[in-house]
Formats: structure tokens, sequence, C-alpha cells
């Protein structure tokens, strides 16, 4: 990983988590092979985004804490992780996990 992307990641907050994904790797990523969970704080702004609403049982603080530090495990252990607009993507084991993030590009943030 290039110390460009580690520089991007590094100055990526849990708060600008809007959904995280955990699927099975080489699958599409509608769901049918694996889960989206909506942080709370960006409920509204995820239902905007995926164009209907988020129920209950979408949102989870908890996976959405989890994914972000196993993206960050991924940054110390000098993983390949994919950032592109506003998503970070990385495989781990036999899973695809892949975050949202709020901002418009988080190519930004290493500004």
């Amino acid at each position: 990983m290039d110390s460009n992307t580690k520089q991007i990641i590094k100055n990526l907050k849990v708060e600008d988590v809007i959904d995280v994904y955990s699927g099975k790797e080489h699958k599409c990523c509608c769901g049918c092979s694996g889960k989206y969970s909506y942080a709370s704080a960006h409920r509204a702004l995820g239902a905007k985004l995926r164009g209907y609403g988020v129920d209950d049982s979408d949102v989870n603080d908890k996976q959405v804490r989890k994914v972000f530090g196993l993206m960050i495990a991924q940054l110390y252990a000098d993983a390949e992780i994919e950032v592109y607009g506003n998503s970070v993507d990385f495989v781990l084991g036999q899973r695809l996990y892949m975050l949202h993030f709020k901002r418009s590009d988080v190519t930004a943030v290493a500004a």
C-alpha cells in the first residue's frame, strides 16, 4: 500500500462512516452474499443514498465500529486496502469489507 493511501486511511474517523458491508469475496455486493450495516448517526443519509429506508434491523453501530477497526488493523498489517471515491474496501480471509464515508471523496482527507 502506498504512503498516500495510508495517510488517507489514517485521517478517516469512525464518525464519518455511513455504512459498512461484510460479505463473501468474489460475490456481488447487493446484499445477497453479505450484509450492509448503517451507522445510526447517518441513517437518513444512508437511506437517501441507497434509495429506500433504513430499517432498525439495518442499523448496527457495533458492526460499523468493528469493520472500521478491522480496516485500521489491516492498515498496520500493511495489507492491501483500496480507496476510491467515498469508499474503502479490503479482503480479510474469505470476506470482503467495504466502508462508505460521508465525505464525497475520501482522498480529499489527505490534503
